[in-house]
């Protein structure tokens, strides 16, 4: 699947498998969206694309307005 720039898209296996993905070129840094804390999160290329247990990888927390 090819996933352009800026585009929204769900990381989650079917039937509790796994997914692998690859972004080429690298992702420097990247969006997360944290739908229970209603917010967006950007993580460094080494945090991967999901929510960090590790504050630190966290680059920038951007509240969802009301």
């Amino acid at each position: 699947m090819t996933v352009r720039p800026n585009t929204i898209h769900d990381m989650q296996a079917k039937g509790g498998g796994f997914g692998v993905h690859f972004y080429l070129p690298a992702v420097n840094d990247m969006r997360v969206f944290d739908t229970v804390n209603r917010r967006t999160v950007t993580v460094g290329e080494s945090c991967g694309a999901w929510l960090p247990r590790d504050p630190r990888l966290t680059l920038r927390q951007d509240p969802w307005l009301p």
